[in-house]
């Protein structure tokens, strides 16, 4: 075969033609990405596709180079008869790759995006940069259905780390704040359904650290401070219901619990505020029938959240001084528990509680039934 002479006109064409292609090829699947794909999902796209959309443009850049050099005329020992097939092959490939591309991009979802990442997510019993991937998606997701696809996979991997022992230390930081700032973020909080199924996933990580690591505090206090973060976003979202799921998780964590209540009784919501109270008393009670030192700091939640519901009315008061009669258990003095009380949340800038037992100290209805 004879190669065609290369003249400078053709040479031109070649490099116009050439330039186009390129253009084409790697500008128009650009354009189709901006158009059809949200921003989360086409910044991790490119990440675990990026090699197939290279390799299909090299093959069509080279493909049209060929076609390019075929259609130069030149009077070879090839028949016009061979030179389009030729040319019929090579501009098939090409429309195959443009086409091929074309469709990895227009019907590339969230669904097959986050099943894509979830194979990627377990490497070597850790959680690696698939896994960051995730939560991003998870961050940025559509409230309902989109945040939830994300939490289904979150909580399939917790399962397998379960199941097959392979926790190592604090991994499940990673995966609490994952599901938190799938919930709670910058971009979109998710709905009641998105933070029930949060909670499910939280409580199964309580749930395996009372029973793995009983005495691992730091783990469980990092989730218990989650639990209670997410059930005070509930109250302020108007998901009573769910926060209300939220507390009976959380029993034992009273620092916690007094945000809670705290939180409830400023939206009214003074069932959940009592049903703290019914917990942080629980926990006092628990110290004592364990033969447990008590010692004043412990009751400090415990008058906290008390004094914010006496100050709820006349009505509350009764609940209060059954609280109190805790006291009559233990060798500690009311008056000088509720003075170290005031100063604590004073030390701590909770100057709204430190007034709050300021104010019952001096209730003249409240020492008179407690004769102080």
């Amino acid at each position: 075969m004879e190669f065609p002479q290369l003249s400078e006109t053709w040479a031109g064409a070649y490099i116009q033609i050439l330039v186009a292609v390129l253009i084409f090829f790697v500008g128009l699947p650009l354009l189709i990405t901006q158009l059809s794909m949200p921003e989360d999902i086409r910044r991790i796209y490119f990440r675990y596709q990026k090699k197939w959309i290279i390799l299909i443009i090299i093959i069509t850049i080279i493909s049209a180079i060929l076609l390019i050099w075929y259609v130069h005329p030149c009077p070879g020992i090839i028949s016009s008869f061979e030179k389009s097939i030729i040319i019929s092959v090579l501009v098939t490939i090409i429309l195959s790759s443009f086409l091929y591309i074309y469709w990895k991009l227009y019907n590339q979802n969230r669904l097959t995006l986050i099943n894509n990442i979830f194979i990627n997510c377990l490497v070597n019993g850790g959680l690696n940069q698939a896994f960051k991937d995730l939560a991003y998606l998870g961050e940025c997701g559509k409230q309902g259905d989109e945040k939830y696809l994300v939490v289904k996979k979150i909580s399939d991997i917790t399962k397998i780390i379960i199941k097959k022992q392979i926790y190592h230390y604090h991994m499940f930081d990673h995966i609490i704040d994952a599901v938190r700032k799938t919930v709670i973020n910058r971009f979109q909080s998710g709905n009641e359904d998105n933070f029930r199924s949060v909670l499910y996933l939280l409580n199964e990580i309580h749930e395996y650290y009372i029973l793995n690591l009983p005495e691992s505090q730091y783990d469980k206090r990092s989730v218990d401070k989650v639990i209670g973060e997410l059930c005070i976003k509930c109250l302020n979202l108007g998901f009573i219901e769910t926060a209300i799921l939220y507390q009976q998780v959380m029993k034992e964590d009273t620092n916690e619990l007094l945000k809670i209540g705290i939180t409830a009784i400023q939206l009214k919501k003074y069932n959940l505020a009592v049903a703290c109270l019914n917990d942080i008393e629980s926990n006092v009670v628990n110290i004592l029938e364990d033969n447990n030192i008590l010692r004043e700091k412990d009751l400090f939640q415990l008058i906290g959240l008390a004094a914010h519901i006496w100050a709820i009315n006349a009505v509350s008061h009764d609940r209060v001084l059954k609280a109190f009669n805790l006291f009559n258990n233990i060798n500690i003095s009311i008056s000088n528990c509720l003075e170290s009380a005031k100063k604590e949340y004073s030390s701590i800038q909770d100057y709204s509680t430190a007034q709050q037992i300021n104010n019952l100290l001096h209730s003249e209805v409240f020492r008179e039934n407690l004769q102080l």
